[in-house]
């Protein structure tokens, strides 16, 4: 291989890894925005239905954490 097509390899190599930072960044993002969401309906339930419903929105938001981080 010539230094152009090496040159051309390189710069392909890092546009990929850059697009690749930036999907896991996205999805870093959008796990966070779920917990958050999650979060917060659970502290809604609790506000609108007391404190009997608090063992089920625990449990939810523990299926929910362990769903989104396969486990």
């Amino acid at each position: 291989m010539d230094e152009k097509e090496m040159n051309c390899i390189k710069e392909k190599k890092q546009k990929l890894l850059t697009l690749f930072q930036q999907g896991h960044n996205s999805v870093l993002r959008q796990r966070s925005e779920i917990r958050q969401k999650a979060i917060e309906l659970g502290n809604l339930l609790i506000k609108e239905h007391g404190c009997k419903r608090l063992e089920m929105v625990s449990l939810l938001l523990n299926f929910i954490h362990a769903d989104r981080d396969a486990n």
